[in-house]
């Protein structure tokens, strides 16, 4: 009897698989017959391809944009992973990458159970909708009444720019990391336009509000894969953990910084972002439109928190890869300092409205954000409605990843794009040519509102540097190129020296 029960027991089983398998692939094939979903590799029932892409990232090494740039050559430059019941859309070409973007139909974001979790969805980097919509426009108009990247604001950036020649200059001929006073410089910037406030670098509360923007963006991962796909929370808890309360400390600094400025705003307060928030709030109330449903103190202090995670770390991050090439290249710095001396000369320092007369320069900012993409996967839109990409059906809900890295790297749009030649953004006449398949900020309706902000601080901070110093590479150093992931694709940490300009 024992032997009939074991034996029906594995025949309910084989039945159920069985079942189970007939039941997807039916389901599959009549999803690929009623859609025509972009192509990509076989997955497996429930896991998708997620252990399969998880797998070859480790066993290679390689960052996940050089793998999904391997499976682009076989699959196409837009092909399709699950992960899960979840629909993911790579577009790797940067004509595929312009057209999903630029489609209305493609401009949300995915929900987030760790954005939901720190409230991180009500602020305008992961809003949707109506909400984004008024929060970009609000915000947009914000930066541009404050100058925010124009030449108005260029004092605020200014005085950063020359306390870090300043600590540079008191480590002159010794090896020093300059990543620290890198990321409190492009913080109190940052600081200026949210809270309208400079902190002291050895403030104890800037101190901890540093080590919570560093903490957070180590642990988010390339493309902040773990805010997107609920499955890693269950396969690394602790990361997970570590992610939302580093969050939550996060967001909790910022609430205490909104609710002082409560205490004291008044009607002529207009100094900062925050101040300015809080009037639109109190104006809102009074209206009968439902932009007040999307405007309110959550939103704001989602968004702040925003500025500054990604404000700081995508502009510090460029400028320390900057450093390093240029330590690297010594004959291209030597042609940027030219270049600035013969136009600024020696007796100031350079400003904004230089850029125009220093093309080679600026030409090496936009050859170090190509070579060194510091955001790969940039921020993943999702479908609001079923659409069309190309020839394909993207259905309503489908996530959208641009692998950016793979338009920067593309050798049909860059003649050997492993290697550093800032002339491919010069003409003959060696004047600035720009090129529109560079994408650092994204593209389309969601590109980076805090763009011209940070090409400010870039051009800034670069070139009060290498205005003031020469960068060398400390003795017996070896001058690795090589980076590693986090929110975004930075360094390893290294040492300069460097040595006063005369």
């Amino acid at each position: 009897m024992s032997y009939l029960l074991a034996l029906f027991s594995s025949y309910f089983d084989v039945q159920i698989v069985l079942t189970f398998l007939t039941v997807f692939l039916l389901s599959s094939y009549g999803l690929k017959h009623r859609q025509r979903l972009p192509p990509g590799p076989w997955s497996l029932p429930v896991v998708g391809n997620f252990l399969g892409l998880v797998f070859k990232i480790f066993s290679t090494g390689d960052e996940p944009e050089y793998q999904l740039a391997k499976l682009a050559r076989r699959h196409g430059e837009v092909f399709t992973l699950r992960v899960g019941s979840k629909v993911i859309v790579i577009a790797n070409g940067y004509k595929a990458i312009k057209e999903a973007f630029q489609n209305p139909l493609i401009a949300d974001r995915p929900e987030s159970l760790l954005l939901q979790e720190t409230s991180l969805q009500e602020g305008v980097v992961f809003a949707s909708g109506k909400s984004w919509k008024y929060q970009r426009s609000f915000m947009l108009n914000t930066f541009r009444n404050f100058g925010v990247g124009r030449s108005r604001f260029e004092g605020n950036i200014q005085v950063e720019a020359q306390t870090l020649v300043s600590v540079l200059d008191e480590n002159n001929g010794k090896p020093y990391n300059p990543r620290v006073i890198i990321g409190n410089c492009v913080s109190n910037v940052i600081s200026a336009v949210v809270f309208g406030k400079r902190y002291h670098h050895s403030d104890p509360e800037f101190q901890n509000f540093m080590y919570l923007v560093n903490s957070v963006a180590t642990k988010m991962g390339s493309g902040g894969a773990v805010l997107f796909f609920p499955i890693l929370r269950y396969i690394f808890p602790k990361l997970f953990g570590e992610v939302v309360s580093g969050l939550q400390e996060f967001t909790n600094f910022v609430d205490k910084k909104v609710k002082e400025h409560q205490a004291i705003i008044d009607d002529s307060s207009v100094n900062d972002f925050i101040n300015v928030f809080l009037k639109e709030i109190k104006t809102t109330r009074n209206e009968k439109s439902d932009r007040g449903a999307f405007l309110h103190i959550k939103s704001l202090s989602a968004t702040s928190v925003i500025l500054f995670a990604a404000g700081i770390e995508t502009s510090a991050t460029t400028l320390r890869w900057a450093l390093l090439y240029m330590m690297a290249h010594p004959e291209i710095q030597s042609k940027i300092q030219q270049e600035i001396d013969t136009v600024v000369g020696r007796n100031r320092m350079p400003q904004w409205s230089d850029r125009l007369q220093l093309p080679y320069t600026e030409a090496v900012l936009l050859e170090i954000q190509r070579i060194r993409t510091v955001t790969p996967l940039g921020v993943p839109h999702v479908a609001s409605r079923d659409t069309k990409l190309g020839e394909y059906d993207i259905p309503a809900g489908a996530i959208v990843f641009s692998n950016v890295w793979a338009v920067h790297n593309d050798p049909d749009v860059w003649l050997e794009p492993d290697q550093f030649k800032p002339e491919r953004f010069l003409d003959d006449q060696g004047k600035l040519r720009q090129r529109e398949e560079l994408i650092p900020f994204s593209i389309g309706q969601r590109v980076c509102p805090g763009e011209n902000l940070a090409k400010m601080e870039m051009f800034l901070f670069f070139t009060y540097i290498l205005h003031s110093f020469t960068i060398k590479k400390p003795s017996g150093e070896k001058c690795s190129l090589k980076g590693i992931g986090g929110i975004t694709f930075g360094p390893t940490d290294y040492d300069i020296i460097v040595e006063t300009r005369e």
